[in-house]
């Protein structure tokens, strides 16, 4: 990590992806595939404390090992911590008890008072799960809503036919407020169970389903969106592939609803409204 200036911050191979600064600038948060760190941070002159402190443990899985890290600005304490799946199909993320394929959030004062770091799996409070490697994550600047944004399972199958070109489609989700104000959250989001359509052209088994509906990964009957819709919850927009990357702002969120030709709103009102 380097400060502005170009001088090196913290050198350590086994940091990856996430990083965060705490709401007064005076903490710095990083992540490994296992944990994430806390340093202090002098701003002024771009330094950091010589030892860092384990704020969050028990992360690890092989596949998807970028954490990324989002402090809130509306609920300040509170760092958000995305973890990935094991692999293209994982079955642990059907455990919610795994962590695997989840968002959860942590309170980092509370950890910064009594001294114990956090296990992943067990302490932190699951913000939405069953989300196969969310690696765009972000705060609206004005209503707080929770968003998400990521890619899905490669190499699908349905029928003996490969229809991975066009299908499942990317994926948007809101996860509502981390003050817990409105919109519940801890909802299920499908993976590895139920993925989002994109293109509905050449299709196996089509029936009703239209751009955005779920449809279960591995199922031969005729009907297999049902389980889908009264279990899990959709995406608020559905992508085709390559559009989702894995960064998410609130003014890309914007573009979708106003320029993007490539995407299936679901949930237009309150999306669009931002």
């Amino acid at each position: 990590m380097y400060a502005k200036t170009g001088s090196m911050i913290v050198e350590s191979p086994e940091l990856n992806h996430g990083i965060a600064l705490s709401n007064d600038g005076r903490t710095l948060y990083a992540s490994t595939p296992d944990k994430v760190f806390a340093w202090v941070y002098d701003a002024t002159n771009g330094k950091v404390s010589e030892k860092n402190k384990t704020v969050i443990k028990d992360m690890y899985n092989a596949g998807h090992t970028s954490r990324t890290l989002l402090v809130s600005d509306k609920a300040p304490g509170l760092l958000v911590v995305s973890r990935g799946s094991e692999g293209n199909v994982d079955a642990m993320a059907l455990r919610r008890a795994s962590g695997h394929s989840q968002l959860r959030v942590f309170n980092v004062t509370s950890i910064a008072t009594d001294g114990e770091a956090s296990s992943f799996s067990r302490d932190g409070k699951i913000s939405g799960w069953g989300l196969r490697n969310s690696v765009g994550v972000v705060e609206h600047p004005d209503d707080g809503g929770m968003w998400s944004v990521e890619n899905s399972v490669d190499n699908l199958e349905r029928d003996g036919v490969g229809i991975h070109p066009s299908n499942p489609g990317e994926e948007l989700y809101f996860h509502g407020f981390l003050n817990g104000s409105t919109y519940s959250q801890e909802a299920n989001y499908g993976y590895p169970i139920c993925l989002a359509l994109w293109s509905t052209d050449g299709f196996p088994r089509l029936g009703n389903m239209s751009t955005g509906d779920q449809f279960e990964a591995s199922n031969d009957r005729a009907d297999d969106t049902s389980g889908c819709s009264t279990q899990y919850t959709a995406p608020d927009l559905s992508g085709t592939l390559g559009t989702s990357g894995h960064r998410v702002h609130a003014r890309w969120i914007g573009g979708f609803c106003h320029v993007s030709r490539q995407l299936e709103p679901r949930k237009s009102g309150r999306l669009c409204s931002i």
